[in-house]
């Protein structure tokens, strides 16, 4: 977190948010990583780490922040993989983030297996 914050303009970060969705992400990065596979046509370690950093983070805000709307955090998943990603990876991010918002979000604010609903 310290690396990122040294090296990118954070004056419109929600520190607060970034630092919660980090170490979520990496407390439940295990789980996020099986429960993406059946909605990838690639085996999660087999893809490029920032691809993999992304859908990870896309799967947290999914499972664990449902106030978010899902095309919120699928427009942001595409903006960071463009910015950060390789030239073609934000529709491979955008399909499999897409097919797991259809099964893990049922109806608006439901969230399949949530622990719990971080407030943002």
């Amino acid at each position: 977190m310290a690396q990122f914050r040294r090296t990118q303009d954070f004056s419109h970060v929600d520190e607060d948010w970034f630092e919660m969705l980090v170490l979520g992400v990496a407390e439940h990065l295990d789980d996020l990583s099986k429960d993406l596979q059946p909605f990838s046509d690639r085996p999660f370690a087999s893809l490029d780490v920032i691809e993999q950093i992304i859908l990870a983070m896309g799967a947290w805000e999914l499972r664990y922040a449902t106030s978010l709307p899902v095309p919120v955090i699928l427009d942001e998943a595409v903006d960071l993989t463009r910015r950060f990603g390789a030239e073609q990876a934000h529709g491979f991010i955008n399909a499999v983030l897409d097919r797991a918002a259809r099964a893990w979000r049922q109806a608006p604010g439901a969230s399949a297996g949530a622990a719990e609903d971080h407030d943002i």
